[in-house]
Protein backbone atom coordinates (compact mmCIF):
# COMPACT_ATOMS: atom_id res chain seq x y z
CA UNK A 1 0.00 0.00 0.00
CA UNK A 2 1.35 3.40 -0.99
CA UNK A 3 1.47 5.65 2.08
CA UNK A 4 3.23 8.97 2.62
CA UNK A 5 2.93 11.15 5.71
CA UNK A 6 1.25 14.43 4.91
CA UNK A 7 3.93 17.15 5.07
CA UNK A 8 1.85 19.70 7.01
CA UNK A 9 -0.22 17.59 9.39
CA UNK A 10 1.32 14.63 11.16
CA UNK A 11 -2.03 12.86 11.55
CA UNK A 12 -2.76 12.86 7.81
CA UNK A 13 -1.48 10.42 5.19
CA UNK A 14 -1.79 10.49 1.40
CA UNK A 15 -3.53 7.52 -0.15
CA UNK A 16 -5.02 6.49 -3.48
CA UNK A 17 -8.72 5.74 -3.63
CA UNK A 18 -7.95 2.09 -4.33
CA UNK A 19 -5.84 1.92 -1.15
CA UNK A 20 -8.90 2.49 1.05
CA UNK A 21 -11.32 0.13 -0.72
CA UNK A 22 -12.05 -3.55 -0.18
CA UNK A 23 -14.44 -3.99 -3.14
CA UNK A 24 -16.07 -2.11 -6.01
CA UNK A 25 -19.59 -2.99 -7.15
CA UNK A 26 -19.36 -2.46 -10.89
CA UNK A 27 -22.23 -3.38 -13.22
CA UNK A 28 -21.35 -0.87 -15.92
CA UNK A 29 -21.24 -1.64 -19.62
CA UNK A 30 -24.34 -3.82 -19.57
CA UNK A 31 -27.91 -2.81 -20.41
CA UNK A 32 -30.17 -3.84 -17.57
CA UNK A 33 -33.66 -5.16 -18.49
CA UNK A 34 -36.34 -3.13 -16.68
CA UNK A 35 -40.01 -3.61 -15.82
CA UNK A 36 -42.93 -1.42 -14.78
CA UNK A 37 -42.73 -2.57 -11.17
CA UNK A 38 -40.47 -4.53 -8.87
CA UNK A 39 -37.26 -3.55 -7.08
CA UNK A 40 -36.09 0.05 -7.72
CA UNK A 41 -33.16 0.63 -10.08
CA UNK A 42 -31.62 4.08 -9.65
CA UNK A 43 -29.72 6.05 -12.28
CA UNK A 44 -27.14 8.83 -12.01
CA UNK A 45 -29.87 11.49 -11.90
CA UNK A 46 -30.75 10.19 -8.42
CA UNK A 47 -27.36 11.23 -7.01
CA UNK A 48 -27.63 14.92 -6.16
CA UNK A 49 -25.08 17.41 -4.83
CA UNK A 50 -25.34 17.98 -1.05
CA UNK A 51 -27.76 15.04 -0.63
CA UNK A 52 -26.26 12.33 1.56
CA UNK A 53 -28.57 9.65 0.15
CA UNK A 54 -29.92 9.00 -3.33
CA UNK A 55 -33.08 10.86 -4.31
CA UNK A 56 -35.78 8.70 -5.91
CA UNK A 57 -36.40 10.47 -9.22
CA UNK A 58 -37.56 8.82 -12.47
CA UNK A 59 -36.78 5.44 -10.94
CA UNK A 60 -37.07 2.27 -13.02
CA UNK A 61 -37.57 -1.28 -11.74
CA UNK A 62 -36.22 -4.81 -12.15
CA UNK A 63 -37.99 -8.11 -11.53
CA UNK A 64 -36.84 -10.78 -9.07
CA UNK A 65 -35.09 -12.83 -11.74
CA UNK A 66 -33.07 -9.87 -12.99
CA UNK A 67 -32.19 -8.78 -9.46
CA UNK A 68 -30.94 -12.26 -8.58
CA UNK A 69 -29.06 -13.19 -11.77
CA UNK A 70 -28.21 -10.19 -13.96
CA UNK A 71 -26.03 -8.12 -11.63
CA UNK A 72 -22.43 -8.91 -10.79
CA UNK A 73 -22.95 -7.56 -7.26
CA UNK A 74 -25.20 -5.29 -5.22
CA UNK A 75 -24.39 -2.38 -2.88
CA UNK A 76 -24.33 -3.02 0.85
CA UNK A 77 -25.27 -0.56 3.63
CA UNK A 78 -22.52 2.00 4.11
CA UNK A 79 -21.13 1.70 0.56
CA UNK A 80 -20.54 4.96 -1.26
CA UNK A 81 -22.23 5.38 -4.65
CA UNK A 82 -19.81 7.10 -7.05
CA UNK A 83 -21.07 8.50 -10.37
CA UNK A 84 -18.68 7.76 -13.23
CA UNK A 85 -20.51 9.23 -16.22
CA UNK A 86 -22.47 12.44 -16.79
CA UNK A 87 -21.68 14.12 -13.46
CA UNK A 88 -18.45 12.38 -12.42
CA UNK A 89 -17.69 12.41 -8.72
CA UNK A 90 -21.18 12.84 -7.31
CA UNK A 91 -21.49 10.58 -4.28
CA UNK A 92 -24.13 9.23 -1.90
CA UNK A 93 -24.24 6.85 1.05
CA UNK A 94 -26.15 3.57 0.73
CA UNK A 95 -28.67 3.33 3.61
CA UNK A 96 -29.71 0.30 5.66
CA UNK A 97 -31.78 -1.48 4.42
CA UNK A 98 -30.65 -0.99 0.83
CA UNK A 99 -33.68 0.32 -1.13
CA UNK A 100 -32.33 0.03 -4.70
CA UNK A 101 -29.89 -1.58 -7.09
CA UNK A 102 -27.47 0.14 -9.48
CA UNK A 103 -26.43 -0.51 -13.07
CA UNK A 104 -24.65 1.62 -15.65
CA UNK A 105 -22.61 4.78 -15.16
CA UNK A 106 -21.97 4.44 -11.42
CA UNK A 107 -20.26 2.11 -8.99
CA UNK A 108 -20.50 1.38 -5.28
CA UNK A 109 -17.27 1.78 -3.31
CA UNK A 110 -16.86 -0.49 -0.28
CA UNK A 111 -14.50 0.93 2.32
CA UNK A 112 -11.69 -1.13 3.79
CA UNK A 113 -12.72 -0.59 7.41
CA UNK A 114 -9.19 -1.39 8.61
CA UNK A 115 -8.00 1.94 7.15
CA UNK A 116 -11.05 4.16 6.62
CA UNK A 117 -14.48 4.72 8.13
CA UNK A 118 -17.20 4.35 5.44
CA UNK A 119 -18.98 7.59 6.34
CA UNK A 120 -15.68 9.44 6.51
CA UNK A 121 -14.95 8.15 2.98
CA UNK A 122 -18.21 9.69 1.77
CA UNK A 123 -17.35 13.09 3.24
CA UNK A 124 -13.75 12.87 2.02
CA UNK A 125 -14.92 12.28 -1.54
CA UNK A 126 -17.42 15.15 -1.14
CA UNK A 127 -14.74 17.63 -0.09
CA UNK A 128 -13.87 20.47 -2.52
CA UNK A 129 -10.23 19.42 -2.99
CA UNK A 130 -11.14 15.85 -4.02
CA UNK A 131 -14.02 17.04 -6.19
CA UNK A 132 -11.61 19.41 -7.98
CA UNK A 133 -9.22 16.53 -8.64
CA UNK A 134 -12.04 14.43 -10.07
CA UNK A 135 -13.07 17.26 -12.39
CA UNK A 136 -9.48 17.62 -13.58
CA UNK A 137 -9.14 13.90 -14.23
CA UNK A 138 -12.38 13.05 -16.03
CA UNK A 139 -12.44 12.75 -19.83
CA UNK A 140 -15.01 13.58 -22.49
CA UNK A 141 -16.52 16.93 -23.39
CA UNK A 142 -20.10 16.11 -24.39
CA UNK A 143 -20.58 13.42 -21.73
CA UNK A 144 -17.84 13.60 -19.07
CA UNK A 145 -16.80 10.31 -17.52
CA UNK A 146 -14.32 9.12 -14.93
CA UNK A 147 -12.61 5.85 -15.79
CA UNK A 148 -12.50 3.10 -13.19
CA UNK A 149 -8.89 2.53 -14.24
CA UNK A 150 -8.05 5.99 -12.88
CA UNK A 151 -9.25 5.24 -9.35
CA UNK A 152 -5.66 4.38 -8.44
CA UNK A 153 -4.56 7.83 -9.65
CA UNK A 154 -7.07 9.67 -7.47
CA UNK A 155 -5.06 10.51 -4.37
CA UNK A 156 -6.05 12.48 -1.29
CA UNK A 157 -5.09 12.90 2.35
CA UNK A 158 -6.94 11.02 5.09
CA UNK A 159 -6.67 11.04 8.87
CA UNK A 160 -4.53 8.10 9.89
CA UNK A 161 -6.43 7.53 13.13
CA UNK A 162 -9.73 5.68 12.65
CA UNK A 163 -11.22 7.14 15.83
CA UNK A 164 -10.53 10.64 14.53
CA UNK A 165 -12.16 9.70 11.22
CA UNK A 166 -15.27 8.54 13.11
CA UNK A 167 -15.38 11.72 15.17
CA UNK A 168 -15.20 13.87 12.04
CA UNK A 169 -17.86 11.79 10.30
CA UNK A 170 -19.98 12.07 13.45
CA UNK A 171 -19.88 15.89 13.48
CA UNK A 172 -20.69 16.22 9.78
CA UNK A 173 -23.25 13.43 9.97
CA UNK A 174 -25.05 15.12 12.88
CA UNK A 175 -25.58 18.20 10.74
CA UNK A 176 -26.87 16.09 7.87
CA UNK A 177 -29.16 14.26 10.32
CA UNK A 178 -30.69 17.58 11.39
CA UNK A 179 -31.19 18.53 7.73
CA UNK A 180 -32.96 15.19 7.17
CA UNK A 181 -35.22 15.83 10.16
CA UNK A 182 -36.14 19.24 8.72
CA UNK A 183 -36.81 17.64 5.33
CA UNK A 184 -39.13 15.04 6.90
CA UNK A 185 -41.03 17.75 8.78
CA UNK A 186 -41.38 19.76 5.57
CA UNK A 187 -42.79 16.72 3.74
CA UNK A 188 -45.31 16.21 6.54
CA UNK A 189 -46.36 19.86 6.43
CA UNK A 190 -46.85 19.69 2.66
CA UNK A 191 -48.95 16.55 3.13
CA UNK A 192 -51.14 18.45 5.59
CA UNK A 193 -51.50 21.27 3.05
CA UNK A 194 -52.53 18.69 0.46
CA UNK A 195 -55.30 17.42 2.74
CA UNK A 196 -56.48 21.00 3.26
CA UNK A 197 -56.59 21.49 -0.51
CA UNK A 198 -58.53 18.26 -1.02
CA UNK A 199 -61.10 19.48 1.50
CA UNK A 200 -61.40 22.87 -0.21
CA UNK A 201 -61.63 21.36 -3.70
CA UNK A 202 -64.13 18.66 -2.74
CA UNK A 203 -67.19 20.82 -3.46
CA UNK A 204 -65.45 23.25 -5.82
CA UNK A 205 -66.94 24.19 -9.17
CA UNK A 206 -64.85 23.13 -12.15
CA UNK A 207 -64.28 26.12 -14.44
CA UNK A 208 -61.71 26.96 -17.15
CA UNK A 209 -58.43 27.86 -15.47
CA UNK A 210 -58.50 31.31 -17.11
CA UNK A 211 -61.46 32.17 -14.86
CA UNK A 212 -59.19 31.82 -11.80
CA UNK A 213 -55.59 32.44 -12.86
CA UNK A 214 -53.38 34.22 -15.37
CA UNK A 215 -50.13 32.86 -16.76
CA UNK A 216 -47.62 35.66 -17.29
CA UNK A 217 -44.44 35.23 -19.31
CA UNK A 218 -41.11 35.26 -17.50
CA UNK A 219 -38.34 37.61 -18.60
CA UNK A 220 -34.97 36.92 -20.17
CA UNK A 221 -32.06 37.06 -17.74
CA UNK A 222 -28.79 35.80 -19.26
CA UNK A 223 -26.37 34.22 -16.84
CA UNK A 224 -23.83 37.02 -17.41
CA UNK A 225 -26.36 39.58 -16.16
CA UNK A 226 -27.25 37.76 -12.95
CA UNK A 227 -25.95 39.38 -9.79
CA UNK A 228 -25.84 37.28 -6.60
CA UNK A 229 -28.53 38.31 -4.15
CA UNK A 230 -31.53 37.16 -2.09
CA UNK A 231 -33.90 36.73 -5.06
CA UNK A 232 -34.38 33.23 -6.49
CA UNK A 233 -34.07 32.77 -10.26
CA UNK A 234 -36.63 30.24 -11.49
CA UNK A 235 -36.70 28.43 -14.83
CA UNK A 236 -38.98 25.73 -16.21
CA UNK A 237 -36.80 23.24 -14.32
CA UNK A 238 -37.19 25.01 -10.97
CA UNK A 239 -34.89 27.23 -8.91
CA UNK A 240 -31.55 27.58 -10.70
CA UNK A 241 -29.76 30.41 -8.90
CA UNK A 242 -30.07 33.85 -7.36
CA UNK A 243 -30.24 37.49 -8.41
CA UNK A 244 -30.39 40.84 -6.62
CA UNK A 245 -33.55 42.12 -8.31
CA UNK A 246 -37.05 40.63 -8.13
CA UNK A 247 -39.49 40.47 -11.01
CA UNK A 248 -42.27 39.07 -8.79
CA UNK A 249 -42.94 39.58 -5.09
CA UNK A 250 -43.28 36.17 -3.52
CA UNK A 251 -44.29 33.70 -2.50
CA UNK A 252 -45.49 32.49 -5.86
CA UNK A 253 -45.93 29.76 -8.43
CA UNK A 254 -43.98 29.10 -11.63
CA UNK A 255 -45.05 26.78 -14.48
CA UNK A 256 -42.62 25.35 -17.03
CA UNK A 257 -43.19 26.78 -20.52
CA UNK A 258 -40.18 25.53 -22.51
CA UNK A 259 -38.01 22.52 -21.83
CA UNK A 260 -39.50 20.99 -18.67
CA UNK A 261 -43.06 21.45 -19.85
CA UNK A 262 -45.75 21.84 -17.21
CA UNK A 263 -43.54 21.52 -14.14
CA UNK A 264 -45.03 23.46 -11.23
CA UNK A 265 -42.64 25.09 -8.74
CA UNK A 266 -43.47 26.73 -5.41
CA UNK A 267 -41.17 29.66 -4.54
CA UNK A 268 -41.07 30.81 -0.92
CA UNK A 269 -39.84 34.38 -1.40
CA UNK A 270 -39.34 37.05 -4.06
CA UNK A 271 -38.25 35.61 -7.39
CA UNK A 272 -37.27 36.25 -10.99
CA UNK A 273 -38.96 33.83 -13.44
CA UNK A 274 -36.95 33.61 -16.65
CA UNK A 275 -38.42 33.28 -20.12
CA UNK A 276 -38.68 29.48 -20.16
CA UNK A 277 -41.46 29.75 -17.57
CA UNK A 278 -44.81 31.31 -16.75
CA UNK A 279 -45.64 32.78 -13.37
CA UNK A 280 -49.11 32.70 -11.87
CA UNK A 281 -51.22 35.77 -11.12
CA UNK A 282 -54.49 35.19 -9.25
CA UNK A 283 -56.87 36.55 -6.65
CA UNK A 284 -56.84 33.09 -5.09
CA UNK A 285 -54.12 32.17 -2.57
CA UNK A 286 -50.95 31.20 -4.42
CA UNK A 287 -50.68 28.00 -2.43
CA UNK A 288 -54.15 26.91 -3.55
CA UNK A 289 -53.15 27.64 -7.17
CA UNK A 290 -49.94 25.67 -6.77
CA UNK A 291 -51.72 22.58 -5.44
CA UNK A 292 -54.44 22.81 -8.09
CA UNK A 293 -51.98 23.24 -10.97
CA UNK A 294 -50.02 20.17 -9.89
CA UNK A 295 -53.13 18.07 -10.52
CA UNK A 296 -53.94 19.46 -13.97
CA UNK A 297 -51.62 17.23 -16.01
CA UNK A 298 -49.79 20.15 -17.63
CA UNK A 299 -46.65 18.03 -18.00
CA UNK A 300 -48.50 16.01 -20.66
CA UNK A 301 -49.42 19.07 -22.76
CA UNK A 302 -46.29 19.36 -24.93
CA UNK A 303 -47.30 21.19 -28.12
CA UNK A 304 -43.99 21.09 -30.00
CA UNK A 305 -42.09 17.90 -30.76
CA UNK A 306 -38.83 19.67 -31.71
CA UNK A 307 -38.62 22.02 -28.73
CA UNK A 308 -41.01 21.00 -25.93
CA UNK A 309 -43.44 23.81 -25.15
CA UNK A 310 -46.65 24.54 -23.24
CA UNK A 311 -49.30 26.55 -25.08
CA UNK A 312 -50.70 29.12 -22.66
CA UNK A 313 -54.24 29.16 -24.07
CA UNK A 314 -54.45 25.38 -24.00
CA UNK A 315 -53.30 25.35 -20.38
CA UNK A 316 -55.83 28.04 -19.39
CA UNK A 317 -58.64 26.02 -20.94
CA UNK A 318 -58.05 23.12 -18.53
CA UNK A 319 -60.59 22.52 -15.72
CA UNK A 320 -59.71 24.30 -12.48
CA UNK A 321 -61.50 23.80 -9.11
CA UNK A 322 -62.89 27.18 -8.02
CA UNK A 323 -63.58 26.89 -4.28
CA UNK A 324 -66.46 28.37 -2.31
CA UNK A 325 -65.72 31.30 0.00
CA UNK A 326 -66.26 29.12 3.06
CA UNK A 327 -63.96 26.38 1.81
CA UNK A 328 -61.31 28.92 0.86
CA UNK A 329 -61.47 30.48 4.32
CA UNK A 330 -60.87 27.07 5.92
CA UNK A 331 -57.99 26.42 3.53
CA UNK A 332 -56.26 29.71 4.36
CA UNK A 333 -56.80 29.26 8.10
CA UNK A 334 -55.18 25.82 8.05
CA UNK A 335 -52.35 26.44 5.59
CA UNK A 336 -51.00 29.85 6.61
CA UNK A 337 -49.19 28.50 9.69
CA UNK A 338 -48.08 25.42 7.74
CA UNK A 339 -46.37 27.47 5.04
CA UNK A 340 -44.77 29.76 7.63
CA UNK A 341 -43.36 26.67 9.32
CA UNK A 342 -42.08 25.31 5.99
CA UNK A 343 -40.28 28.58 5.28
CA UNK A 344 -38.68 28.52 8.73
CA UNK A 345 -37.52 24.93 8.35
CA UNK A 346 -36.07 25.64 4.90
CA UNK A 347 -34.13 28.58 6.31
CA UNK A 348 -32.83 26.39 9.13
CA UNK A 349 -31.77 23.72 6.64
CA UNK A 350 -29.88 26.29 4.58
CA UNK A 351 -28.00 27.44 7.68
CA UNK A 352 -27.20 23.86 8.70
CA UNK A 353 -25.94 23.08 5.19
CA UNK A 354 -23.80 26.21 5.26
CA UNK A 355 -22.27 25.13 8.57
CA UNK A 356 -21.60 21.64 7.20
CA UNK A 357 -20.03 22.96 4.00
CA UNK A 358 -17.79 25.35 5.95
CA UNK A 359 -16.68 22.67 8.41
CA UNK A 360 -16.17 19.88 5.87
CA UNK A 361 -12.93 21.10 4.22
CA UNK A 362 -11.25 22.39 7.39
CA UNK A 363 -12.00 19.24 9.37
CA UNK A 364 -10.83 16.96 6.58
CA UNK A 365 -7.62 18.82 5.82
CA UNK A 366 -6.65 18.89 9.50
CA UNK A 367 -6.79 22.66 10.01
CA UNK A 368 -9.56 22.25 12.59
CA UNK A 369 -9.91 19.43 15.12
CA UNK A 370 -13.22 18.00 16.32
CA UNK A 371 -12.44 19.31 19.80
CA UNK A 372 -12.20 22.83 18.39
CA UNK A 373 -15.70 22.50 16.90
CA UNK A 374 -17.16 21.25 20.19
CA UNK A 375 -15.57 24.14 22.03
Amino acid sequence: MSEVMHPRHANLVDRALTDVLSFIVDNRGRTCPVTDSGFPLIATNCIKPAHREAVFENVRYVDDETYARWFRAHPLPGDVIFVCKGSPGRVAVVPDPVPYCIAQDMVALRADTKVIDPTYLYYRLSAPDVQAKIQNMHVGTLIPHFKKGDFAQLRFSVHENLDEQRRIAGVLGALDDLIEVDSALIRNLWSAAGFAFADAARLAELVPARDCIELQYGKGLPTVLRRPGPVQVVSSAGIIGTHDEALVKGPGVVVGRKGSVGTVTWVDGDFFPIDTAFYVVSQLPKLYCYLALRLMGLEYMNTDSAVPGLNRENALSRPFPRPTKEALYRFVTVTQPLIAAVAGLKHESVELARARDELLPVLLNGRVQVGDVAA
